[in-house]
């Protein structure tokens, strides 16, 4: 029964990054960072945008960004650029 369900579960899994991202995101940021922040979109240049609701949030997970990305590529096996976005809209 476990494998129909990992089967069935591998079939409806979202596919693309971002979508694979934002599922992940609090797990990969951990819990009390996902509660203040999440992947957004993809930025022209491909990068990721994490919306947060403060600029001291963004910050502060842009001295993360190393580990972060390393926690992507780990969990989702993605290599991406990740850019972060306070609520005034500009991007760190």
């Amino acid at each position: 029964m476990a494998n129909v369900m990992a089967n069935v579960i591998a079939e409806i899994a979202p596919t693309d990054p971002l979508t694979r991202l934002q599922t992940a995101w609090p797990e990969i940021a951990g819990r009390r960072h996902a509660e203040h922040s999440m992947p957004s979109h993809v930025a022209k240049d491909g990068s990721i945008v994490i919306r947060c609701e403060s600029g001291s949030l963004a910050g502060e997970l842009q001295l993360m960004q190393p580990h972060l990305a390393a926690m992507i590529t780990e969990h989702l096996g993605l290599t991406c650029e990740l850019k972060f976005q306070g609520p005034a809209g500009r991007s760190r």
